[in-house]
């Protein structure tokens, strides 16, 4: 073989690597750019989520919000002035520090 035909055949191969190498490369980017649009999808639907879930806290502390679930579910009444008591700190004592029994 002659030296010209020799460096055509190195050419031609070195060639033939080269387009296997850029189309690797593209390959690549493509599987990339495929993973990337899922992560971000993901953080779209994850953001949409906290937001939701934020609303719905807000929800949740609203004071009339809390005070109809009271009301409606719970059955609580609003309390008047004359149903509250005034305990003082013995009778607090007396019935936090009752000793208790012990079955044996």
């Amino acid at each position: 073989m002659t030296r010209t035909k020799k460096s055509l055949i190195f050419f031609v191969f070195i060639n033939v690597i080269f387009i296997f190498m850029l189309i690797y490369k593209q390959s690549l980017l493509t599987k990339l750019s495929y993973e990337q649009q899922i992560l971000e999808n993901t953080r779209h639907e994850l953001r949409d989520e906290l937001e939701s879930l934020n609303k719905e806290l807000y929800n949740l502390k609203n004071p009339k919000k809390i005070k109809k679930y009271a009301i409606d579910k719970l059955g609580m009444k609003k309390m008047n002035l004359n149903q509250a008591k005034k305990i003082s700190l013995k009778e607090f004592n007396k019935t936090t520090t009752q000793p208790t029994t012990s079955l044996k």
